[in-house]
């Protein structure tokens, strides 16, 4: 398990660096002069801020690959309902899925996101992520040991309880890996009609 451990911590950590290094690229640099006005505070991120995001960044990609690891022993062992026979459920069920992951995620996150606002829990966990008052893309993976776990709990969850695909779970993986960035990246890329 910890050679599985290792493989996917480096790959769910290069997935991050490529989106987040992207998109801080882009924003930060190439479009920066031409993209002031989606810019959401006026200053830049902190460079001690932005190190400290990256440190924990890694921490959490290290937690992300063991919480892998684990699930891929299980789903070994016959004990996920992760199928490997794309044809034995159809495109449409990969469809239906992938949006079940989002309700999932989306339900976990919103109540496990509470939990970490209750005083107590915020001062000893989830001050870390919002450490970052002018958060770069490296925030989105800022978290405290503990909440990086608890943030990758709803994965065991999904495999226990849907049927799922390798390849959708990437998909899904690789959206929430996106919408996370853009979410720390301190731009407003969305168009303003989507916001409203």
């Amino acid at each position: 398990m910890l050679l599985n451990t290792v493989l996917l911590s480096l790959i769910v950590f290069v997935r991050y660096l490529c989106f987040a290094g992207g998109l801080y690229y882009l924003c930060y640099v190439l479009k920066k002069s031409t993209w002031q006005s989606k810019k959401i505070s006026t200053s830049e991120p902190n460079p001690k801020i932005m190190k400290y995001e990256f440190r924990y960044s890694v921490i959490s990609s290290v937690i992300f690959g063991f919480v892998g690891a684990w699930m891929y022993d299980l789903w070994e062992k016959g004990k996920t309902q992760v199928y490997m026979d794309f044809s034995s459920h159809g495109f449409l069920y990969a469809l239906l899925s992938l949006a079940l992951m989002m309700l999932i995620h989306d339900t976990y996150f919103y109540w496990t996101h509470r939990l970490l606002h209750v005083p107590w829990f915020y001062r000893r966990m989830h001050r870390v992520h919002h450490s970052s008052l002018n958060p770069s893309p490296w925030a989105a993976f800022c978290f405290h040991p503990v909440e990086a776990l608890i943030e990758s709990l709803y994965m065991p969850i999904i495999a226990f309880t849907i049927p799922c695909h390798p390849i959708v779970v990437v998909i899904f993986l690789m959206l929430m890996t996106v919408l996370g960035v853009i979410n720390h990246l301190g731009y407003e890329l969305y168009p303003e009609w989507f916001l409203k």
